[in-house]
């Protein structure tokens, strides 16, 4: 084990959440304090013996994560149980933040060649047989360009990832330094996730009610009312312990399954082909999936719990959660890409009156 490491029962009180994961740890900025009182005795793999003075405690020489820098450091220097999570989200949220650049750009006409988003022709959708049949009989090539909705709509969706994979991988990253730094880091990381939720929400909701906007309003404002009451309830100090993991944990997913009554009711609206099909809502339903089963993973802490000490640095819980958490937003840009596609492409084989002709088709099944 590297030196800059320890075991989990030379961690402060503070800085236990897992003993499944038995070692591999940053030795804490702050190793002396605890819960419940100001100093307590220095665990063993920080202590260190004077010259003739048996077990007197030095600490000095000891390298402790009790600066940014050296947290930002761990990142880079050496493998510990934090690196595989740092990782995955830091370069997620890098990858967000390109595909967010890249939509502005292109809204911009500042990219030298299109976005792939806005060149799809109509035989890459699912348009149905009625959509698909008068399609054929007009000049079509390409979907319409987007408008501003459509890129405030992307926007928020892949700023709100990029916001929560970069909490996530800060949080992490800075987790060993104190205390204090790691309470206020993981409300951080708590934010970042109903940003997502939320903020994941918005596009999908406008391109699953774009023939109703009242239902999108009403829906929109319940997603943000819920959000707001699932980040008071987890940004409490209590919440933030280990005992609580179960709970927060079905507080999120509970808040990312309040997607599904929308989801539902489109259905009841229109066809089920065309909601699963052309407005992305399968793609949704992999990426809820995702969330949810790498969400069961962490709270019941599997597959250490079956193996303890042997996922210490690859493999546990929460690393395949972060996994499941990349992978599920992915799908669900890809489902917001799918529902752009099918309105743009009906926007431009109906023309200047395509999208109320098409809600009048949709809305009573032709």
């Amino acid at each position: 084990m590297h030196p800059n490491l320890v075991s989990f029962e030379e961690l402060p009180p503070w800085a236990r959440d897992n003993p499944l994961i038995t070692s591999g740890y940053r030795r804490p900025g702050d190793p002396m304090y605890s819960e419940t009182q100001d100093t307590a005795a220095i665990p063993p793999g920080l202590r260190r013996r004077t010259s003739g003075v048996a077990d007197k405690p030095v600490s000095a020489p000891v390298f402790c994560h009790d600066t940014a820098a050296k947290c930002w450091q761990s990142v880079w220097s050496y493998w510990h149980n934090e690196t595989v999570n740092i990782h995955t989200h830091l370069w997620g949220s890098v990858l967000a933040f390109v595909l967010l650049s890249a939509h502005v750009l292109d809204m911009l006409g500042l990219l030298p060649w299109g976005h792939v988003l806005h060149s799809a022709t109509v035989d890459d959708l699912p348009l149905g047989p009625r959509l698909a049949k008068l399609a054929r009989v007009i000049p079509l090539h390409h979907s319409a360009p987007p408008d501003w909705q459509d890129i405030v709509g992307f926007g928020i969706f892949l700023a709100s990832a990029a916001v929560c994979l970069g909490c996530s991988a800060t949080y992490h990253t800075m987790s060993c330094h104190s205390r204090e730094t790691a309470r206020s880091y993981n409300r951080l990381d708590y934010l970042g996730i109903v940003v997502l939720i939320c903020g994941s929400g918005i596009p999908m909701l406008r391109y699953l009610f774009m023939c109703h906007p009242r239902l999108y309003t009403g829906y929109l404002v319940l997603s943000l009312t819920l959000g707001a009451a699932a980040l008071a309830v987890v940004l409490q100090t209590k919440s933030q312990t280990s005992v609580y993991r179960p709970i927060r944990t079905a507080i999120f997913v509970a808040l990312g399954l309040s997607g599904v009554f929308p989801m539902l009711h489109a259905v009841s609206l229109y066809e089920t082909h065309l909601v699963f099909e052309s407005l992305g809502m399968r793609q949704v339903a992999v990426s809820g999936a995702l969330y949810i089963f790498g969400a069961v993973l962490y709270a019941t802490r599997t597959p250490e719990r079956f193996a303890p000490g042997k996922f210490n640095y690859i493999g546990s819980s929460h690393q395949i959660f972060h996994c499941f958490v990349l992978a599920g937003a992915w799908y669900h840009y890809r489902a917001v890409c799918r529902a752009y596609h099918f309105w743009h492409t009906v926007e431009t084989i109906g023309g200047h009156v395509g999208e109320r002709a098409i809600c009048f088709m949709l809305n009573h099944h032709f």
